[in-house]
């Protein structure tokens, strides 16, 4: 079983943890709407660069990463890589979203 950035916590501190997990998902579609109308590469890197330190922290690892390789290929300019690999951060963000859907 892989780890969590709960591991080790109170169950306060956990419940906690998992509140503010639910928030960070529950802004996930602002940050997106923020990444994918950014003005130019540097600000959506910049952006990019915020959700991968933050996604990592909440425990959305596959989140992440794309958000990493995103934003790298955002550094290098790659507008074609960059455009399929934004395909894949949306659909993970609403796979991240979807953990804490009521239907779910």
């Amino acid at each position: 079983m892989a780890s969590s950035p709960a591991d080790g916590l109170s169950a306060a501190a956990r419940q906690q943890f998992e509140n503010l997990r639910q928030h960070f998902a529950a802004g996930l579609s602002a940050r997106w709407l923020a990444i994918s109308q950014a003005a130019d590469l540097p600000a959506q890197q910049a952006l990019l660069h915020r959700l991968c330190g933050s996604a990592g922290s909440f425990g959305f690892e596959r989140l992440g990463q794309l958000a990493r390789q995103a934003e790298g290929l955002c550094a290098l300019g790659d507008t074609m890589a960059l455009a399929a690999c934004l395909s894949q951060l949306e659909v993970e963000i609403k796979a991240s979203q979807a953990v804490f859907s009521p239907n779910s």
